[in-house]
């Protein structure tokens, strides 16, 4: 979305009329996440009150983290931008695996705790990204869509019914639904496309109803629940046990990574040119989205995040005002005092849920997919994330290898998500620290005259290890930076490059003269279908360094370049 297709930045306030209609817009979009707390409450075995206690648990959770972003306060709270935030299919894996353990009190106490570890990231996060180059933050989420979907698949085709009379009207209903959503998201244009989970959920429960396919959960009579009543959270009992802390850690980490690139989309379409990413705003988001998923699981309800297709609507409509958040947030608040009302969402069957979040792992699998690709990964690269995917996959293939493991070690091998994740970081560190000897390259005015210094460059970084991407990234700065010293700043020859490849591409670039300044780039991207796949392939691709420092010491200067691995 440019700039100039947007009517009502962040700090505008729209017309009254058009902002109401944008959050009845915007909380009716929020309704296909509640299938969320509805299907793991079916899961848990709950039933009577407490299938619509979590939904009015997650309406207020989601509607106080709405509001909280859309401040901008003197604390760390809040980014400054709308971001609704949604049931998250992120914690979905993780809930499932704490269901299996523990129940409900093991899920609520986990959903906190990934809250708080998600706002600690919050606080560290631009120290980490040496650590989670694109590849690899594209594999975290490839790998919850992978596992998101493997776990809805079976559900929407209602495997375990399948002896049943009439389970061809589950597979039939399953199947439609989820063909119904691929096909609005491949062949829609514009706002349908961000909808589709939503008509697919419409068209499911008509086609249900059509088919007697009804769901599972005993609730209570309609006649017993008020039309308005205070929304009393759930008798939230809290269990803890250490075989969930990883996967619900990984589930965090992919929250904030998500998060980082909705704020950077949102800076993206809201500031001009002159602006750069903001770690401070990004902080904020990530801090203020941990401390809904907390308050979630304290109020008893599953996580919840920011939702990347809600801000790809507010791009579309061209209103991107932080007052929606507001408005929004109340709207979702409201919703949740009305349990008769809320009692639609517990009519909505197996097949149909399963489907909506077989569509949601799918969606994911592309986004990771999408930021793995903005890399036109190395062959070391490209061997982490295969031999990573196969040890993940593993735990599908070798079920009673995996269950016969001491139970210490079930915090890491307990799921397919922590597997792989942990694998994929550690092979990183471990692959990237063996690149340590320096590299030197002098030039002097002769050699920058007569020679391309790109292809210099490009040839000294050739057998380093790191991403065609990346490469291409250090030498055309570098390329820049190089000629604009030769032509108004050095005043003695030779130039000194020397490059270290570790964790991080390190150049530092010694000459004798003036300081030289290094001119701001920008890079302007434009997708309104994945916010913050969006968001992060800008902050990973920009063409400037990811970090400098400028030196002086007389006549002597030196610029230390960073750029972290793509």
């Amino acid at each position: 979305m440019t700039e100039t297709t947007m009517n009502y930045k962040v700090e505008d306030t729209p017309p009254f009329t058009k902002t109401l209609l944008l959050s009845l817009q915007y909380a009716l979009l929020v309704v296909p996440s509640l299938i969320i707390p509805l299907f793991l409450s079916h899961i848990a075995g709950a039933s009577g009150r407490v299938p619509i206690q979590m939904v009015a648990a997650t309406l207020v959770s989601t509607g106080i983290v709405t509001i909280l972003q859309a401040w901008r306060g003197q604390w760390v709270i809040g980014s400054g931008f709308f971001m609704p935030a949604v049931s998250s299919a992120i914690y979905f894996p993780a809930s499932l695996f704490a269901l299996s353990i523990g129940g409900l009190p093991l899920l609520f106490t986990m959903t906190i705790i990934a809250g708080l570890f998600e706002m600690f990231l919050g606080f560290i996060f631009r120290w980490l990204k040496p650590f989670f180059p694109s590849f690899l933050t594209g594999f975290v989420i490839m790998l919850v869509g992978i596992s998101l979907g493997m776990l809805a698949l079976h559900k929407m085709l209602d495997i375990t019914h399948y002896s049943q009379t009439g389970y061809n009207r589950n597979l039939i209903l399953g199947i439609s639904t989820a063909l119904l959503m691929f096909a609005l998201t491949i062949w829609g244009k514009g706002a349908i496309r961000l909808i589709a989970p939503l008509v697919g959920i419409v068209y499911g429960v008509i086609l249900a109803y059509g088919l007697q396919v009804f769901a599972p959960i005993a609730v209570v009579n309609p006649g017993e629940l008020s039309w308005f009543q205070i929304p009393f959270p759930n008798d939230v009992s809290l269990r803890f046990d250490w075989i969930v802390v990883t996967i619900f850690f990984v589930s965090g980490l992919t929250s904030a990574i998500r998060v980082t690139g909705i704020v950077a989309t949102c800076q993206n379409a809201n500031y001009d040119n002159s602006h750069h990413f903001s770690n401070k705003q990004t902080q904020r988001g990530i801090v203020t989205d941990g401390l809904g998923c907390s308050i979630a699981g304290l109020l008893g309800a599953p996580g919840i995040s920011a939702a990347p297709s809600l801000v790809g609507i507010s791009l579309i409509n061209g209103v991107t005002s932080r007052i929606l958040g507001y408005t929004v947030g109340g709207l979702l608040i409201a919703m949740a005092f009305f349990p008769k009302c809320l009692l639609i969402f517990t009519f909505i069957s197996v097949p149909v849920s399963g489907a909506a979040l077989f569509f949601l792992g799918t969606i994911m699998t592309m986004s990771g997919l999408q930021l793995i690709n903005a890399d036109r990964s190395s062959m070391r690269i490209n061997l982490v994330l295969s031999l990573c995917l196969l040890i993940a996959l593993s735990h599908l293939a070798l079920v009673n290898f995996y269950q016969i493991l001491p139970s210490y070690m079930l915090s890491v091998t307990g799921s397919l998500l922590s597997l792989g994740v942990l694998f994929a970081i550690a092979l990183n560190i471990i692959i990237n620290f063996t690149y340590k000897k320096p590299i030197h390259l002098i030039l002097n005015e002769n050699i920058i005259k007569d020679t391309n210094v790109n292809d210099l460059l490009r040839e000294k970084l050739r057998n380093t290890g790191i991403s065609i991407a990346l490469k291409g990234k250090v030498v055309d700065s570098v390329g820049q930076i190089v000629k604009a010293i030769c032509l108004d700043y050095m005043t003695q020859q030779p130039i000194m490059l020397e490059v270290v490849c570790k964790l991080e591409v390190k150049i530092t670039i010694h000459y004798t003269g003036h300081l030289y300044h290094l001119p701001q780039f920008s890079n302007d991207m434009d997708n309104e279908d994945a916010a913050f796949t969006v968001g992060l392939i800008r902050m990973y691709t920009a063409e400037q360094p990811d970090h400098i420092v400028y030196k002086q010491d007389g006549e002597k200067c030196r610029l230390v370049l960073t750029y972290y691995h793509n």
